[in-house]
């Protein structure tokens, strides 16, 4: 690829899409069951892994956040009213987790 007047960080993008488009098929090793299939509040908008890849978190339509420890829901948190966009661990403090939402809380 000629990249010459390009910045870096497009020859970054291009070297990871590159690395994933090399493959044919993807193979499904493990789904999360979050409720009815083609139920709209069933919509996952953001899903996150703690900083120990131990639990992972997943926010959406819903409302609500849930957090897995990939075998079983561990927690869930009914803490907005409206959409929650997205969510993430706190790298300082494991147990912490923010959440973005349309209802700006």
């Amino acid at each position: 690829m000629q990249t010459e007047g390009y910045s870096s960080g497009l020859s970054d993008f291009h070297s990871v899409l590159s690395t994933f488009t090399q493959y044919s098929r993807l193979q499904v090793i493990a789904e999360l069951r979050h409720g009815e299939l083609y139920h709209s509040t069933n919509i996952v908008s953001s899903i996150e892994f703690d900083r120990d890849d131990e639990m992972f978190a997943t926010t959406g339509v819903s409302r609500r956040i849930k957090v897995f420890n990939f075998s079983t829901s561990v927690m869930k948190y009914e803490e907005h009213e409206k959409r929650v966009w997205s969510v993430d661990y706190s790298r300082q403090e494991p147990s912490m987790l923010v959440s973005g939402s349309d209802d700006c809380k």
